[in-house]
């Protein structure tokens, strides 16, 4: 009987032991886990602030862009029509 109990008491011991390696592994993993969680979610918040700022700087050059194109547009009409003007002109001469 002195086996057995022995037996026992050494199961029970490694049982316990596992229980305990279980938990603490557990716990590690939750922390870990917890970090990168944390870590990944700064990243993300970094990217979504590079694309607002992308997404300004790509509206404040569509509002800065628009008049001078609409510029260049009206002067390369009054060229055309000029060089029109001019023909017109030389050819009535």
């Amino acid at each position: 009987m002195a086996k057995n109990d022995s037996d026992k008491t050494f199961k029970a011991a490694i049982i316990n032991m596992f229980k305990q390696l279980k938990e603490t592994t557990s716990e590690e993993l939750k922390y870990e886990n917890d970090i990168l969680s944390e870590s990944i979610n700064k990243e993300i918040k970094i990217i979504m602030e590079i694309l607002e700022l992308i997404n300004t700087r790509t509206e404040m050059k569509i509002i800065l862009d628009g008049p001078n194109s609409r510029f260049e547009l009206a002067e390369e009409g009054m060229s055309k029509l000029e060089d029109k003007s001019i023909e017109i002109i030389q050819s009535e001469k």
